[in-house]
Parts: structure tokens; C-alpha cells; sequence
């Protein structure tokens, strides 16, 4: 499960920056689509949503970890 998160966590990494260099190639173009910019910002927010939710469940998983740990830790003694 932690393996297929931080796949998971990278592939949106790349996303992300593949939108942003999409972004930043149609603003440097004579004529730049704003519409075009709207849109793939809006899409690259998304991913940094999303990219924050999976961080934060990432991040509780390890603390239930550590807690159920230190459980086991006080029930043995």
C-alpha cells in the first residue's frame, strides 16, 4: 500500500510539472490561448489538491503506525 501511494504521489508530481511547462510554452507563444492558460491552470490546481490530500493521508498513515507501535510497546511492559 505505502509503495503504491508514493507512485501514486510521483506520477502526480510529473503531471503536474508536464501541465506547468504547458503552460508556461503557450504563454511564451506570440498569440497565447488565455483560454487554453485558464484551463490548464485550473488542471493543475487540481492535481496540487489532490497531490495535498494524498500528502496528508500519507502522513496520517505514519502516525497510526507509530501509535499502534508504541501500543504494543506499552502492552508488553
Amino acid at each position: 500500500m505505502k509503495f503504491r501511494l508514493l507512485k501514486l504521489f510521483k506520477s502526480l508530481l510529473q503531471k503536474s510539472a508536464r501541465v506547468q511547462l504547458e503552460i508556461d510554452a503557450e504563454a511564451r507563444r506570440k498569440h497565447p490561448d488565455w483560454m487554453r492558460i485558464i484551463m490548464l491552470k485550473k488542471q493543475r490546481l487540481l492535481i496540487k489538491d489532490r497531490l495535498q490530500r494524498l500528502q496528508r493521508e500519507m502522513r496520517d498513515r505514519r502516525a497510526e503506525r507509530r501509535a499502534s507501535r508504541r501500543r504494543k510497546l506499552i502492552r508488553q511492559y
